[in-house]
């Protein structure tokens, strides 16, 4: 009787071959073109949580400004008071109604590229409509120029603690990817891509015969 002969597997050392230079080099050009593709689509997404962040902040704000409203009769806060050491009345009255204990975060745009406060604690890094200072005896509604609460500007991304409708350079340009975020002054708020704000938005108290011009 003739003795099976059985197939022995050849030894994996036999199998295993080295990569070639050429061939190393190669793999890791290609990780390097992924990388590069992927990274700013990452950076892109990072930035977009802020600014949603960032709208979240604006809500807050929001809510806050509601509550005053509806304590005064609909009359807005002085946005300056030159007598006093807390100069910008705005951002500690949306301090008290949120019951703000040190650093208040909802005043401040979580995106790295926001520009920082002059002091944290007393400013935030969002521009208040001067046009709502409680000085110039205006409600918020009816206005003069008859625009709807949902397009009259509160807060928006800002470089400086108010904005008028001149003071364009006032903008936070270029702080988010897709626009500028903005609190109205129905208490939502939004992004905002540019051409889509006119100055009677922010002006709205004041009657004007001139065809409407952008704001932002």
């Amino acid at each position: 009787m003739k003795e099976r002969k059985h197939n022995t597997p050849p030894d994996s050392r036999v199998l295993r071959r080295n990569f070639t230079l050429i061939e190393l080099l190669a793999l890791i050009s290609i990780i390097a073109i992924l990388l590069s593709v992927l990274l700013p689509a990452l950076r892109n997404v990072r930035r977009i949580a802020f600014s949603i962040q960032c709208v979240n902040n604006l809500k807050q704000n929001g809510i806050a400004f509601s509550s005053y409203l509806y304590d005064y009769q609909y009359w807005t806060p002085n946005y300056y008071d030159a007598t006093s050491d807390t100069k910008y009345y705005f951002f500690q009255f949306m301090r008290t109604y949120k019951d703000s204990r040190g650093t208040d975060k909802t005043l401040i745009c979580p995106d790295p590229n926001a520009w920082p406060p002059y002091n944290v604690n007393v400013y935030g890094n969002y521009a208040y409509n001067a046009y709502l200072d409680r000085r110039r005896d205006t409600a918020v509604f009816p206005n003069a120029a008859g625009v709807p609460l949902s397009s009259v500007v509160v807060l928006v991304d800002g470089v400086y603690q108010e904005i008028w409708s001149s003071h364009t350079s006032r903008l936070a340009m270029g702080r988010h990817i897709v626009g500028l975020n903005f609190l109205f002054a129905d208490f939502h708020a939004g992004t905002m891509q540019r051409g889509t704000v006119l100055k009677q938005h922010v002006d709205f108290n004041i009657s004007s015969t001139a065809p409407p011009t952008i704001f932002y």
